[in-house]
């Protein structure tokens, strides 16, 4: 992931290669070149004997001293292929990492393989509630396996479903997720969105109480997106109360631009037209003209003339 961000990193081919595009008989070449020799069966028999590829790869380099990372992935491929029925947490986490990833890329192999990812996942954290564990516990523990930031990506992606106004599956997997979340306020916003979609009354009465018990933390980014909610449900009160609370953290000229640019949209759909110009026309001359943010800056003057 990082060498796709970076093409110019300098890193040895075995470690960015895509194995799950490796014929199954080059695999096995290059075990052999690691002195393991396997055909088909011999693999399923070793795996036989063992409930993860971790623990097979243990036996297998128990009396060798030479880091092996690379026989590693080898051998976690050979088992994500051949002895899928052992579905162990790195097995599972490595499957939802692939089907984020290929989300994230817009070239998702299908809704119904993240829809099992995610619902592999979500049952190995139950499994290990059964076993006597906190919910904080068990999702550190296993999120360690995942080279995603799983609540970044949830957040997002039951975002996409409310925008694509898939609320019955965005609602599951909040029902199913939030116990685990560290971050608990972002799946009360995105669950006061599915509200407020069938009652924008019951809805904004959430985000209120919401903003209310969360104001003291002084998020600027968690503000900033109840702002972008009501840029489709307006609440003008609320939009002013929420506006001017944030313009208080504000500390960088992005934030600034942010919040300018949201303020522009709602008035908009507030039909305060002459305002929302006016916003936008502020947003465009301080992205030409970029500068260095500070508290003293004139716009914020003006910009907390038009939320008064």
């Amino acid at each position: 992931m990082s060498a796709l961000q970076e093409p110019d990193m300098a890193v040895e081919p075995w470690k960015v290669a895509d194995y799950r595009q490796i014929a199954q008989d080059e695999l096995f070449q290059r075990l052999a070149a690691f002195d393991l020799v396997f055909t088909k069966q011999s693999f399923l028999a070793f795996a036989d004997e063992y409930d993860s590829p971790e623990e097979l790869f243990d036996h297998l380099v128990s009396d060798r001293e030479e880091e092996l990372d690379e026989l590693y992935l080898i051998i976690f491929e050979l088992w994500r292929r051949l002895a899928n029925e052992k579905q162990s947490i790195s097995i599972i986490c490595d499957e939802l990492d692939y089907q984020i990833f290929l989300y994230d890329q817009g070239e998702e192999s299908s809704s119904e393989a993240l829809e099992d990812a995610l619902s592999s996942f979500h049952t190995a954290l139950e499994e290990n509630v059964d076993q006597g564990l906190s919910r904080d516990a068990i999702y550190e523990a296993i999120s360690e396996y995942l080279a995603n930031d799983c609540q970044s990506f949830m957040i997002d992606y039951i975002s996409d479903l409310i925008d694509h106004q898939d609320y019955s599956y965005a609602e599951e997997l909040l029902e199913q997720y939030y116990p685990y979340m560290p971050e608990k306020k972002w799946f009360d916003l995105l669950h006061a969105r599915i509200i407020g979609a069938n009652d924008i009354r019951k809805g904004h009465e959430l985000l209120a109480k919401l903003f209310r018990q969360e104001q003291a933390a002084g998020d600027i980014e968690f503000n900033l997106d109840v702002l972008a909610y009501l840029i489709s449900l307006p609440d003008q009160e609320l939009f002013r109360h929420v506006a001017i609370r944030t313009m208080a953290l504000i500390q960088t000229e992005d934030e600034l631009l942010e919040l300018i640019h949201i303020a522009s949209d709602i008035f908009h759909s507030l039909d305060m037209h002459e305002k929302a110009e006016e916003l936008h026309a502020l947003f465009e001359a301080r992205k030409q003209s970029p500068r260095a943010f500070t508290k003293e800056d004139g716009d914020l003057v003006v910009l907390d003339k038009m939320l008064r």
